[in-house]
């Protein structure tokens, strides 16, 4: 299957995109946690593999019209499951899943991957609360079938997540839990918990400096209905649009910022972009962008690294650029079954990009026009995204092969860019 595109004139319009899938499963386990009814809109389809793990366990998820409907079994009443529980996909809500099987009466086989270190710092930490735990293999534990207790717990270099990890296994146990939370590093994790009915207590020590917080075991959590903030990194391929073509303008609303997500926006105000983030409250923002001349800069070291996953996209904003862009580092993506540096210049190419490579990187010389051609996306939704916004970048239609892993990231990708460059009569 190949999907045409036509050379686009100018962007105009407002549009969402999909929530990021660190929060989506921090929802979706903190439903699991209600006896009620939750719903979630807007959430990724890569949360998915999560719904296959959790539905043995008693919930039940539906996702009639693309809205996610969870029937949770409330704090401590899961189903015992059948085999092993799979959370290697799982993310930054790791400690959350953990903390919620560690707390059940029953014993789990879990598999966490690559996550082991993760999962074995966070048992650690809590295991002051008598949750059983042990390592089978680096990437197979067992956990759970113990009563957890309440007590004191050290948490003031625990991330986000981990506080809210924390926090889940207090409401499975008895008693009360309680920890020390730094002023300057509050974050969502009490404010979450509380949106949903959990009763927890903040009490001032040191003179401010930190806080004391205190939560008891056996609280309900109330269900409700969510709609999930988009993903900051998913509007990538809509702000490098709306910089590029000239007269354009495009808003994202309800847009969440979270760390590592800022890499390529930051990116794109450093070449002179006019985008911004307006704060919407509680958390969101409405990204506003403008056509802008960019400019050519240098990137290397750490800043490629917290962009490889957008690396053909920034090499197409490169060929727009005014000036060489140099792009360095990344000698890596040479290494396994295709040479990833080698395919992107090869594409580029045939678009008449000026763009030289050597063993370490590529440079690409912007400001030049290119031509619509016949490319091969080779089945990675990375090189999609971007030949999809060189194609409506070039002069002439371009035809992309391999392109329909993008819908697996972006549902309707090509419809949200056909609303917002199609020519209103």
């Amino acid at each position: 299957m190949s999907i045409q595109l036509k050379p686009a004139r100018r962007v105009r319009g407002e549009i969402t995109v999909p929530g990021a899938i660190e929060t989506a499963e921090r929802e979706l386990l903190l439903a699991c946690l209600s006896a009620g009814q939750s719903r979630l809109s807007n959430s990724p389809l890569g949360l998915c593999s999560l719904f296959d793990e959790l539905r043995p366990l008693g919930i039940k998820i539906g996702r009639p019209n693309g809205e996610l409907i969870v029937t949770g079994r409330k704090v401590g009443a899961l189903d015992p499951g059948v085999g092993e529980i799979d959370l290697t996909a799982v993310s930054a809500a790791l400690p959350i899943a953990l903390a919620i099987l560690g707390g059940q009466g029953f014993v789990s086989r879990v598999r966490v991957g690559a996550h082991m270190p993760v999962a074995r710092e966070f048992l650690l930490r809590v295991e002051a609360m008598g949750i059983s735990w042990k390592s089978i293999s680096d990437e197979l534990l067992e956990l759970g079938g113990t009563k957890l207790h309440g007590c004191a717990l050290v948490a003031d270099d625990l991330e986000a997540e981990g506080k809210m990890g924390l926090m889940v296994a207090a409401l499975h146990a008895s008693g009360t839990t309680c920890f020390e939370e730094v002023a300057r590093k509050r974050d969502f994790a009490v404010r979450t918990l509380r949106s949903r009915g959990v009763d927890i207590a903040r009490q001032k020590t040191d003179g401010g400096s930190s806080s004391r917080v205190s939560i008891c075991g056996g609280q309900k959590v109330q269900s409700g209905a969510v709609e999930l903030a988009g993903d900051l990194q998913l509007t990538s391929p809509f702000l490098a649009l709306a910089l590029s073509l000239s007269r354009s303008e495009l808003a994202v609303r309800n847009v969440e910022v979270c760390s590592g997500t800022r890499p390529f926006f930051d990116l794109m105000r450093q070449l002179g972009g006019q985008v911004e983030l307006v704060h919407d409250g509680d958390g969101r923002h409405r990204l506003e962008a403008r056509s802008t001349n960019l400019k050519a800069t240098r990137i290397a070291g750490k800043r490629v690294e917290k962009l490889l996953d957008q690396l053909p996209l920034v090499a197409v904003v490169a060929t727009q650029a005014n000036g060489e862009f140099l792009i360095r580092d990344i000698a890596h993506l040479r290494c396994g079954p295709l040479d990833r540096v080698a395919h992107l210049v090869e594409q580029l190419r045939a678009m008449d990009a000026k763009i030289g490579e050597f063993p370490e990187g590529i440079v690409i010389k912007g400001g030049s026009l290119l031509r619509g051609a016949r490319i091969d996306c080779a089945g990675d939704p990375a090189f999609a995204q971007a030949f999809a916004i060189a194609g409506l970048l070039a002069e002439e239609d371009t035809e992309l092969e391999a392109a329909e892993s993008l819908e697996d990231v972006i549902p309707k990708f090509f419809e949200i860019l056909e609303s917002i460059t199609k020519e209103k009569k």
